[in-house]
């Protein structure tokens, strides 16, 4: 079990500056205007403070494998990303939400090709963690690693693909800037999350609210602060089980 390093909230080495605004697949009947038009709804991994979103995709792609033992048939991967769709919207482009119809039309008609992009980047993130549960982080942003192991994701080609660079003042009415990390798409916020526990040494601990929202909370937050709680609703639904006890 990897141990939590500890680090002022101003000299983190990765700063996540930001998320992508996510439309999600839903049925245009579902959503759909009186004048034809169709307002998708937004998953927002930032406003949410979504921060241990790299970790539940990591397990529910573990436990999707884990299932069945050997090639997944491409029906499964199909539903996979469709559930993933629906609920986080498109990994690669965040309004992709709307091109996901089109992509289910091309699975019916035989086509998987666009399967292995989501499979992929799923199973490097689930690789990825397993390593940092394992205290092997280093495999994951030593070059001289990356070159001996091929088949390990590279910390450095996930940041240079997914994100960009952004110059912006750490703090309102400062007059210093310094450079954060801006996801483009879904992918590029997971693999911030995940640089951060690598460089930053951030841990994980279940939410107080854990029975009812399953999720967990990190040591530090991008804003460098702690929390006990994954969301506002958890925070609220905790002050109202103290004042029935």
């Amino acid at each position: 079990m990897r141990k939590h390093i500890e680090r002022d909230s101003i000299f983190q080495s990765v700063w996540l500056i930001g998320g992508p605004k996510q439309k999600l697949f839903v049925g245009k009947s579902d959503f759909q205007n009186s004048n034809g038009s169709v307002n998708a709804p937004v998953f927002d991994p930032w406003k949410e403070k979504h921060w241990d979103l790299h970790r539940r995709i990591g397990n529910k792609w573990e436990l999707i494998t884990s299932q069945t033992p050997g090639k997944l048939e491409p029906a499964q991967v199909s539903k996979a990303v469709l559930d993933f769709a629906q609920k986080y919207g498109d990994f690669f482009d965040p309004d992709g939400g709307e091109n996901i119809a089109s992509y289910l039309a091309y699975l019916r008609h035989g086509g998987s090709r666009y399967n292995r992009f989501w499979v992929q980047e799923w199973e490097d993130i689930r690789q990825a963690l397993a390593l940092i549960e394992e205290g092997k982080e280093y495999l994951l942003m030593d070059v001289n690693w990356s070159g001996l192991r091929a088949e390990l994701p590279s910390l450095n080609l996930k940041l240079q693909q997914f994100t960009v660079p952004e110059m912006r003042k750490k703090r309102s009415g400062s007059s210093k800037w310094a450079v954060g990390i801006l996801p483009t798409c879904l992918a590029g916020f997971i693999w911030i999350l995940i640089a951060r526990d690598v460089l930053d040494g951030v841990t994980y601990k279940p939410c107080v609210g854990f029975e009812n929202c399953g999720r967990e909370v990190p040591s530090t937050t991008p804003m460098g602060k702690s929390t006990k709680y994954c969301s506002e609703r958890c925070k609220q639904r905790e002050k109202y089980r103290k004042r029935l006890s």
